[in-house]
């Protein structure tokens, strides 16, 4: 059965399936990008360079959850437009205030570490200026959400990737290793520009006057957003950044390099389906339904997730010949990296765009409990696994085991508080997988 089929036999309506390909199409062809140019930069830049890279983005990631103070989830649950509007205001004042406060930090740090050069750890002061763009774009693809304009998300999406791409080969001559930390803070603060002068040429964002005392509203109003979900972000972002903030302390730049080439490439399918998925989804519950309605379309967000991943049953058995003939021999390590990742990535891929469950029935305190088990067992396995093992890639594969069992969890809980009967969801998302990894391994051993 074709993968159109499928989605067909799952009733969807026509609007979600719409919604869906437009955000999709654009989440493609966005990623699509940087994948078609890894050939280029792996040959460009060296591994250590990606390490620094790695570590710098990584950062980036946690920071901006910091900036924004999850103020945009609530976006989507706004009532009123002007609502919304005033909820930009908050995250945009939040951003600048928190944005400001860490360039003064980062001058401290220079100042009273002197054997900290600024000639060479320049790239740190791009940390917060590149998570204020970063915050800002994801800010607006929120306010976007909330009006339901798939087709400017995607687009913007394609102008990121685009630009992102662009300024990362361009830079290279200039910069040299440094190209792809500039490439990247240009491209989003460019794409930033675009998505808001798009915005407000359409007259989709008319800015109304400043008023202190409906932003401290939106502030007290939505406080649930940062008092719980904030916590847990920063929790699930420090757990999906730890092994590089770690290696970093333990490993060279190019075992960094190698494991954050392995994880953005790897990481693709959540960024390319499910985070789309996730928005269409977080909208459609939004909008008051019984409990009947939710756990229909959960179920049939569960069934289309469980299609698309299916992909990374080719990451598993192939991922260390795919980056060695793709990125070229030096990043065959990386492909192995990639191997360890795939069953983990596919958890994850089902099980993080149905965590706005949790948003909609305002249950954020059972995310956060769950991001806290997980950032201390992960901690604790990581650093238990560095000092046992000499072996790097025995301690990324026990981490990744690790995250998999973690998110099965979690997805059992998503099933059971959306009514699904959890044993029926792990069957129809584990066995295709298992099944086709198993038929390609053979084939590989054929092959080989």
């Amino acid at each position: 059965m074709s993968l159109i089929q499928k989605i067909k036999k799952q009733n969807l309506d026509k609007t979600f399936v719409s919604d869906f390909s437009k955000l999709v199409s654009g989440t493609f062809l966005a990623n699509l990008l940087p994948v078609l140019i890894s050939p280029i930069l792996s040959r460009l830049y060296s591994p250590e360079s990606f390490g620094v890279f790695g570590i710098y983005i990584s950062i980036v990631n946690i920071l901006t959850i910091i900036l924004t103070g999850r103020y945009e989830f609530a976006i989507v649950k706004a009532g009123k437009k002007s609502e919304a509007i005033y909820l930009l205001y908050l995250i945009t004042l939040l951003s600048l205030g928190i944005t400001f406060i860490s360039l003064i930090i980062i001058t401290l740090l220079f100042i009273l570490v002197p054997d900290l050069s600024i000639s060479n750890h320049i790239w740190i002061y791009a940390i917060p200026v590149t998570a204020f763009a970063v915050a800002g774009n994801r800010t607006l693809y929120y306010y976007s959400t909330y009006l339901k304009d798939y087709g400017l998300q995607s687009r913007n999406r394609i102008y990121r990737g685009l630009n992102v791409s662009a300024f990362k080969i361009g830079f290279f001559l200039p910069f040299h290793q440094l190209g792809l930390i500039v490439g990247n803070f240009f491209g989003y603060f460019i794409t930033l520009f675009i998505y808001l002068f798009t915005l407000i040429k359409r007259r989709q964002l008319v800015f109304p006057s400043f008023n202190f005392k409906k932003i401290k509203a939106g502030f007290f109003n939505h406080l649930f957003f940062p008092r719980y979900d904030l916590l847990s972000g920063l929790l699930n972002a420090f757990s999906l950044n730890l092994p590089i903030i770690l290696f970093a302390f333990y490993y060279s730049k190019e075992i960094i390099g190698q494991y954050s080439m392995a994880f953005s490439l790897i990481n693709m399918p959540i960024v390319l389906v499910a985070a789309s998925m996730g928005q269409i989804y977080y909208q459609r519950i939004s909008i008051p339904k019984n409990k009947s309605e939710t756990k229909i379309i959960t179920g049939k967000i569960i069934n289309q997730l469980s299609v698309y991943g299916l992909v990374l049953s080719v990451v598993l058995v192939f991922g260390d010949v795919i980056f060695g003939f793709v990125l070229g021999k030096e990043w065959i390590l990386a492909g192995r990296f990639a191997q360890y990742m795939s069953l983990w990535i596919y958890i994850v891929f089902i099980a993080s765009p149905l965590s706005h469950l949790f948003y909609h029935l305002s249950k954020q305190q059972t995310l956060m409990i769950f991001n806290i088990i997980l950032f201390f067992f992960r901690t604790l396995i990581l650093i238990f696994t560095i000092y046992i093992f000499d072996s790097v890639e025995m301690v990324v594969l026990i981490y990744c085991l690790s995250g998999f069992f973690f998110w099965l969890f979690l997805l059992i809980k998503e099933s059971t508080i959306a009514g699904l009967n959890y044993t029926r969801v792990l069957y129809k998302a584990l066995i295709p997988f298992v099944t086709i990894s198993m038929l390609l391994f053979i084939i590989r051993i054929i092959l080989i």
